[in-house]
């Protein structure tokens, strides 16, 4: 949003969001209104294409979908055609199901194959930055088994390959999306997420409760239609802010 509104914006760092969001949020509310940026950002905001016209701008990036997965994954890992359509609808069935719903037998048998192809290509989709693995970090734990979460890469996939959209896997899959680059984000069964082994953080609408982690320590709730948070509960935009 940066280049379509000319906005020069300091990069925030996590812990300065956690600790002062509410001033943020506040003295970002006197120049814009962020949530409307934000839908903004959620319909074709991912991809600097945009700016050729965002009329064309889901066809544009169904093209370019199609290109990797039929030259760059084709190619690089030798895989024949009629196989690129099972991973195609591999990324539909992934943006059907929510994250925690997962289960890999169930998802190999809707795609047709063996559970060590389905490693496999879900390895490709993650090296070609369509998806986004969320490992945990537990005990006696087989990979996958009980799924670690499974993302598209950002949120603008989910308008190109599902039309009933989860709204849950879109909230996480944004947050993910911006913490990941510079932070360490695994999955965890107290709280959505853990980050760099030391926050936990809950995901949800506006009128999420802290319920599942009102015991935890560092622990904070990051809420979707909400301009301005307070205490530990911090709205989910401003994180579209670190980098």
């Amino acid at each position: 949003m940066a280049i379509r509104y000319k906005l020069d914006l300091e990069p925030l760092i996590l812990e300065d969001i956690l600790e002062n969001h509410q001033d943020i949020a506040l003295n970002i509310k006197k120049k814009f209104k962020p949530l409307a940026y934000f839908n903004d950002y959620r319909a074709y905001g991912c991809y600097p294409f945009f700016t050729e016209g965002e009329l064309g701008y889901n066809l544009r990036l169904n093209e370019i979908i199609n290109i990797i997965l039929d030259s760059e994954v084709a190619t690089i890992y030798n895989v024949d055609s009629d196989k690129i359509i099972t991973i195609r609808k591999l990324l539909h069935f992934l943006c059907d199901t929510p994250p925690l719903e997962l289960n890999i037998q169930n998802l190999a048998s809707s795609a047709g194959v063996s559970r060590n192809t389905l490693y496999s290509y879900l390895c490709y989709l993650k090296k070609a930055n369509l998806i986004e693995i969320i490992g945990g970090n537990f005990k006696n734990k087989k990979l996958l088994n009980k799924p670690d979460k499974i993302y598209l890469d950002n949120i603008n996939l989910y308008n190109i390959l599902y039309s009933d959209k989860n709204i849950g896997s879109l909230r996480e899959s944004f947050f993910v999306s911006q913490i990941k680059i510079n932070h360490d984000v695994k999955y965890t069964n107290i709280g959505d997420f853990k980050i760099d082994d030391k926050y936990i953080v809950e995901i949800g609408g506006k009128n999420k409760s802290f319920t599942q982690v009102k015991d935890i320590n560092n622990s904070f709730l990051v809420v979707d239609d909400m301009e301005v948070g307070f205490g530990a509960k911090i709205p989910l935009w401003i994180f579209g802010l670190m980098y």
